[in-house]
């Protein structure tokens, strides 16, 4: 073919323009003499370069490309995007990533589409990794998600029951949180969520700069400002099976002897509400409610109520109980810190 001579079966349609070496259909296609291939331009930008004008808005337009498996009886029929490249060193290729659409409801309704996400994992194999499904729902993870994004971190994980608007799951690791929420700029965990057939495992943590603020236990105590569930006078709060404290416990006692429960740490200026009681039908008789003003070491008690056989005293910062029933017995106490 001579240069600049036009196909007679294309006359006026193909050239071969000698300066450039391009291949031209009309103005429709141009394979350019530095390899790029131009569908709708004559100038091609990238090694294949699509252009329209349309006035289509959003993704339900006129499209631009189309990429169709027109083979029957597929069952969902998909049709594929593979994204290879060369290894490291070397010019073997590889297969990197594919995505694919294929029909959602094969058997039901032949209109319905997904979208499936894969990337190549450690052997080389292709594994779904995301999905995207006719009715909007996102699974990552697995392959039918019921949630608008539905997570789940490895094969064992159990599934959702129910469809919240989120579903997380970490898998079936006792220390893989299901989420959590990370300050980027120290990498500091803020807010994480799990949840563990073990009790002892933490369902919330609110985190400061590593420090737990905010802790919502596997047994259902919130605890606040500290990460025991049975406390010291010195935390902050904790609530456990409906009541708000800062510390309980239990104490032996002999009848006739002062026991100390709980000694005070050190405060600048600290009140708490103390009560202590016998596991007794007579509640008016084995239990006692005390205000207790700290300042420093001094102790001041004021007694708000007092039964005939129970009493709360004090020795320094030793908060100390007294019952007289006549028999040893095991008293119940708890302190809640309410101003310092």
């Amino acid at each position: 073919m001579a240069n600049n001579r036009e196909i007679s079966q294309f006359a006026g349609l193909v050239t071969v323009a000698d300066s450039t070496n391009n291949v031209s259909l009309g103005n429709t296609f141009l394979l350019s003499g530095n390899a790029r291939l131009g569908v709708g331009t004559d100038n091609p930008a990238v090694k294949t370069h699509i252009s329209d004008s349309t006035s289509s808005v959003g993704v339900t337009g006129t499209e631009i490309l189309r990429v169709a498996n027109t083979r029957l009886n597929t069952g969902t029929g998909a049709v594929a995007i593979r994204l290879v490249n060369n290894e490291i060193a070397g010019e073997n290729q590889y297969t990197r990533a594919q995505i694919a659409a294929e029909l959602d409801t094969p058997g039901t309704n032949d209109n319905t589409g997904r979208l499936m996400f894969a990337t190549a994992n450690s052997s080389g194999t292709l594994v779904e990794r995301l999905r995207i499904t006719s009715s909007g729902t996102i699974g990552i993870g697995l392959t039918n998600p019921t949630s608008i994004l539905h997570t789940i971190s490895d094969s064992s994980a159990p599934s959702s029951t129910v469809s919240p608007a989120f579903f997380f799951s970490s898998g079936n690791s006792a220390d893989s949180p299901a989420m959590e929420i990370r300050q980027g700029r120290f990498n500091k965990d803020v807010l994480t969520l799990s949840s563990n057939q073990s009790l002892s495992a933490n369902l919330l943590r609110a985190h400061e700069n590593g420090t737990n603020r905010l802790v919502l236990t596997g047994a259902g105590n919130l605890l606040v400002g500290t990460t025991s569930s049975d406390g010291s006078e010195s935390n902050t709060a904790i609530v456990s099976a409906g009541c708000f404290k800062t510390a309980s416990g239990a104490v032996s006692t002999t009848s006739g002897s002062a026991a100390t429960f709980v000694t005070l740490s050190t405060q600048t200026i600290s009140y708490y509400i103390v009560s202590v009681a016998l596991n007794a039908v007579d509640t008016a008789s084995y239990s006692a409610v005390t205000l207790v003003a700290q300042q420093s070491t001094s102790i001041k008690l004021a007694s708000l109520m007092t039964g005939s056989l129970i009493s709360i005293s004090n020795t320094g910062t030793a908060l100390k109980v007294t019952q007289s029933s006549g028999v040893n017995q095991t008293v119940f106490w708890t302190i809640t810190r309410i101003m310092n």
